[in-house]
């Protein structure tokens, strides 16, 4: 009779585990939809989805307020020019801070759908993290945020920058 029981037990547990990946699946196919971009935002697109591009920007109009800068094309124009080992630890940082880092709090809902003390909350936390590449990636998100402000015109007064000794040629 053991062998019985040792037999339905597995495919008790082969059916709940693959339940388990289902579930799974259905949650993150529902989680990753609903992102809505400009379909000439979107073309321009070389690494960031258009969730990823729309978490990029939620994020960076956290970090800059009140000022504004594109944070998430300039995202997407940085990340084009990093290897792909760190492009693709950044891409899993974004999805990290959508989906998992608000549920540290409490919150169901993804990022991108928090107020904006919820999410400041959500940063504050990766920010100072028990975890060092929690806090190096809060870094390096912050660091892309900033350089997008900064590269702009408009951002040099504030920091006694009077811009380039020559102009800046374009391509």
């Amino acid at each position: 009779m053991a062998p019985v029981l040792d037999r339905s037990r597995r495919r008790f547990l082969g059916w709940a585990g693959l339940g388990t990946l289902g579930l799974a699946a259905a949650i993150g196919a529902v989680r990753s939809t609903g992102y809505e971009l400009h379909p000439e935002t979107l073309a321009r697109l070389r690494v960031l989805s258009a969730w990823q591009y729309v978490v990029m920007h939620a994020i960076g109009r956290r970090m800059l307020e009140p000022e504004t800068a594109d944070v998430a094309a300039f995202a997407d124009e940085y990340l084009s020019g990093l290897p792909e080992l760190e492009r693709t630890e950044l891409v899993k940082l974004i999805a990290f801070i959508e989906h998992v880092a608000p549920l540290w709090h409490g919150h169901l809902r993804r990022f991108t759908d928090l107020d904006d003390d919820e999410q400041d909350t959500v940063l504050e936390t990766l920010e100072h993290s028990a975890i060092a590449q929690l806090r190096a990636g809060f870094a390096a998100i912050k660091a892309m945020s900033m350089m997008a402000y900064y590269r702009l015109p408009r951002a040099w007064e504030a920091i006694g920058y009077r811009g380039p000794v020559s102009p800046r040629s374009l391509k």
